[in-house]
């Protein structure tokens, strides 16, 4: 389920820092909230919210390439 400021130039927000779940300890599971980017650093008010388990939306430094993943950073409860 996706959702945000649907890159509205009027409804962005500048840039975050890009906190990887290898830093935070969360992970793209049932209900995870994450913020949608193209590159490192540049979320600026899209997210989506996972529905079931996508652990391949998470960090792996393993990996070649841009392999830092999306950012949790909540999670849906109820509703």
């Amino acid at each position: 389920v996706q959702g945000g400021a649907k890159s509205d130039p009027k409804r962005l927000l500048p840039p975050i820092a890009h906190e990887p779940t290898t830093k935070t300890g969360l992970s793209h599971t049932d209900g995870a909230v994450s913020m949608a980017r193209g590159a490192v650093g540049s979320a600026q008010g899209d997210f989506f919210i996972i529905l079931g388990t996508l652990n391949s939306l998470d960090a792996d430094p393993s990996k070649p390439g841009d392999n830092m993943g999306f950012a949790v950073f909540g999670r849906v409860v109820d509703g």
